[in-house]
């Protein structure tokens, strides 16, 4: 049989595993209260329907509304700066925030940007978000909205033929097409991938030729006829038809990339 010495439990051991057990709740107890001081921010928003752009009170006054201390209210503040909710004003203070997709899309996108595959799975997400939404659309679209498709589509078809062709009509035929849906959750779901999508899509200088493709334009209208005629399961065929040659370019490019890694 093995005897293990035990050291003694001096005082002095006692009063240091106490005070690092104290440490640890006191830095756990302080991310409870700035989280909780942050819920209480946007409480303050939404109760009081703060537009954006408004100011909110200095840290003191506001700490006091919210029956908060200082340090959580500034650690709130900067985390709900982070997300989008809040601006920080140096000199002027702290204001309410217009909801910023570019903001949620950085946060969407963190730490996947240097995969190989992230490209495909961006694209995989934009194409089952939209095709989540389509049904929704085909259901609620109206004709002064089917018009303003078209007219998008007309300017998609104008502005492929110029020789410095970006993706903008294409991303804000998009990004309106998820807005029909007539679903504010689902549309900053779709808004912040969509956005992504194309923002990565126009880094690798790949808009021509993704987006600037004739043929990819073109098959912008079999949807927006079927949208016309409130007909589901056309919409989402047409969707699907529309995302087909895209997907098969974005499939053999990662394929292509993941070889090269790969190779001896």
């Amino acid at each position: 049989m093995t005897i293990v010495e035990q050291r003694p439990v001096t005082k002095s051991v006692i009063i240091g595993r106490v005070a690092s057990a104290e440490r640890r709740r006191g830095t756990e107890s302080g991310g409870q209260r700035a989280d909780q001081a942050a819920e209480a921010i946007k409480r303050y928003i939404l109760t009081n329907r703060l537009p954006p752009g408004t100011r909110l009170p200095p840290e003191r006054q506001l700490a006091d509304a919210l029956m908060t201390g200082r340090n959580a209210l500034r650690e709130a503040l900067h985390a709900l700066a982070t997300l989008g909710i809040v601006e920080k004003r140096h000199g002027s203070g702290i204001y309410v925030r217009e909801f910023d997709i570019d903001c949620l899309a950085d946060q969407l996108s963190y730490g996947l940007r240097e995969g190989a595959t992230y490209w495909a799975q961006l694209l995989e997400a934009r194409i089952e978000t939209e095709l989540m939404l389509i049904p929704l659309v085909a259901r609620r679209i109206t004709n002064e909205r089917i018009e303003l498709l078209r007219a998008q589509f007309a300017a998609m078809r104008d502005e492929i033929a110029h020789p410095h062709y970006t993706s903008k009509t294409d991303l804000e035929f998009h990004l309106s097409l998820v807005s029909f849906a007539m679903n504010p959750v689902l549309e900053r779901l779709a808004r912040a991938v969509i956005s992504e999508y194309f923002r990565y899509t126009s880094s690798l200088r790949l808009d021509l030729v993704l987006t600037g493709n004739p043929i990819t334009i073109e098959h912008h209208e079999p949807l927006i006829d079927a949208l016309a005629h409130r007909d589901v399961a056309a919409s989402l065929d047409a969707m699907r038809f529309h995302f087909r040659h895209i997907r098969t370019y974005v499939d053999e490019q990662v394929r292509q990339t993941v070889a090269l890694t790969v190779a001896p």
